[in-house]
């Protein structure tokens, strides 16, 4: 539990947050709503069942990833800053987020109409 707080208060570094947290846990989590998708057809109820809950943990854990890479991006540029330092990772790490925000936008409103 201590670990997943950390995360969420962006205080896991930023190249760990972004790298392991965002991109292999969603990518990971991606690849099985994948596999879910092409077999929805032949799935049985109980299948679709967890098929439902494993989509609602996979909406919370990308808000959760994205949240704790936006957290960490932040305090990235807060320490390089002072520093007198580039934050670029930071504000490349906070675009990714936007856009991942935008792509998700888009395909839930593709799924609604």
């Amino acid at each position: 539990m201590k670990l997943i707080k950390k995360i969420w208060n962006g205080d896991l570094s930023l190249v760990k947050t972004f790298w392991i947290v965002s991109f292999i846990g969603t990518g990971i989590l991606s690849i099985i709503s994948i596999l879910i998708e092409e077999n929805l057809e032949t799935i049985s109820e109980i299948g679709a069942f967890f098929s439902l809950i494993f989509l609602i943990f996979f909406f919370l854990y990308v808000i959760y990833s994205y949240v704790a890479v936006w957290r960490s991006a932040t305090k990235y540029t807060n320490k390089v800053k002072k520093k007198k330092k580039s934050a670029f990772w930071a504000y490349a790490a906070k675009t990714v987020v936007v856009l991942g925000v935008i792509r998700g936008s888009v395909e839930i409103i593709k799924i609604i109409f």
